[in-house]
C-alpha cells in the first residue's frame, strides 16, 4: 500500500482508515515523556519553538484581535499571542502537553476531534482573525474539506498560517536514487495520511479558494544524508545531532533578525528545500469570499 497522486497535485493514501481506527491508532500512540519529547527541552530547543510565533509578529497585519491554535501541542503560540493580549483559544486531541508547558492554558484548549469543534465555532458564527493549523492538514482524512472548514470561522480579513512536512521533495527522491536512504522513508501511514511539497502546496491552498501570501520553508535536514557522518538515515545517532545542528543554525538567524531567519526560509521554499513548509494565507477576493 503507498500513497497516490491526486489532481491538485499532492499524494494519499486511499481508502482512508475510518475514524474509529484513527482513534485506536492514536490512543496506542503515547507520549514519550511528559513533555512529549524522548528528551528534556534546554534553552536552545526552547527558543526554536517560539520561532514561528515570532515569524507570525514579524509577516501578519497588527490588528489581529484572537487567535485559534487548530492542533496546539505543546501551546507555544497560545502562549505568545496570550501575552500580547489577544482572546485565544487551542483544539488538539487532549490538553497533557498545554498543561506540561503552559498550565495556565489548559483552560483555553477544547479537547477532541478537531472537525467537530471547528464545525462547532461555524455553527455558533465565532471568527477568528488569525488561525494557526502546525502540521495538522497531513493527518486529516480530508484535507480539502478540512480547509473548507476552516474558512467558515476565518473573519473577511483574517489570515490562516499553515504547514505541513516537505515530502516527496525533489531533494528526498535523489537522496533515494543514490542509495543514501530506503525508499520512500518519509512515509509514516496511518499517522500521515496526505503528503504536501514545494512543487504542489501553493496549488492545492489555491485550489480551496485562498490567497497564498507568504511561502517559507523551514531548514532542510535531508542534506545530512549527503554526508556519511551524518546521514542520520544508516546512522541513527545522527539524528539528534543533525536535529542539533538545524535548529542552532536557525536559533542563530533568528537572533540575529527575524527577518534574517524569513528570508532564509523563503529562500528555501523558492528552492524547493526544507523538512516543514509554511505558508501565510487570506482570503482569494475574487474567488467570492
Amino acid at each position: 500500500m503507498r500513497p497516490v497522486k491526486t489532481s491538485a497535485g499532492y499524494y494519499e493514501f486511499l481508502p482512508k482508515p475510518s475514524k474509529k481506527e484513527l482513534e485506536d491508532f492514536y490512543k496506542n500512540v503515547p507520549l514519550s515523556s511528559s513533555t512529549g519529547y524522548p528528551h528534556e527541552i534546554d534553552d536552545e530547543e526552547y527558543y526554536h519553538r517560539t520561532i514561528g510565533c515570532h515569524e507570525s509578529d514579524f509577516l501578519l497585519p497588527k490588528n489581529i484581535n484572537n487567535m485559534l491554535d487548530i492542533g496546539c501541542g505543546e501551546g507555544f503560540f497560545l502562549n505568545h499571542f496570550d501575552k500580547k493580549g489577544l482572546e485565544v483559544h487551542g483544539i488538539d486531541f487532549n490538553n497533557k502537553l498545554v498543561e506540561g508547558f503552559f498550565p495556565h492554558l489548559a483552560k483555553h484548549v477544547s479537547q477532541g476531534d478537531l472537525i467537530e469543534h471547528i464545525e462547532n465555532f461555524a455553527k455558533l458564527g465565532k471568527k477568528w482573525d488569525f488561525i494557526n493549523l502546525t502540521n495538522v492538514i497531513e493527518h486529516v482524512t480530508d484535507p480539502v474539506q478540512t480547509l473548507a472548514s476552516v474558512k467558515k470561522i476565518l473573519s473577511a480579513d483574517g489570515f490562516l498560517r499553515i504547514s505541513a512536512p516537505n515530502d516527496f521533495s525533489f531533494v528526498q527522491l535523489d537522496a533515494v536514487s543514490r542509495g543514501y536512504s530506503e525508499d520512500e522513508f518519509w512515509v509514516s501511514f496511518p499517522a500521515h495520511l496526505n503528503y504536501f511539497n514545494t512543487s504542489n502546496f501553493s496549488k492545492f491552498l489555491v485550489s480551496s479558494g485562498l490567497q497564498v501570501n507568504h511561502l517559507l520553508a523551514e531548514f532542510p535536514i535531508e542534506i545530512f544524508l549527503y554526508h556519511e557522518g551524518s546521514n542520520y538515515s544508516k546512522n541513527r545517532v545522527a539524528g539528534s545531532q543533525a536535529h542539533r545542528a538545524r535548529i542552532e543554525i536557525e536559533n542563530m538567524l533568528a537572533k540575529r533578525s527575524i527577518q534574517e531567519l524569513i528570508s532564509f526560509r523563503k529562500g528555501c521554499y523558492r528552492a524547493g528545500l526544507g523538512r516543514t513548509i509554511v505558508a501565510y494565507c487570506s482570503f482569494d477576493k475574487a474567488d467570492g469570499n
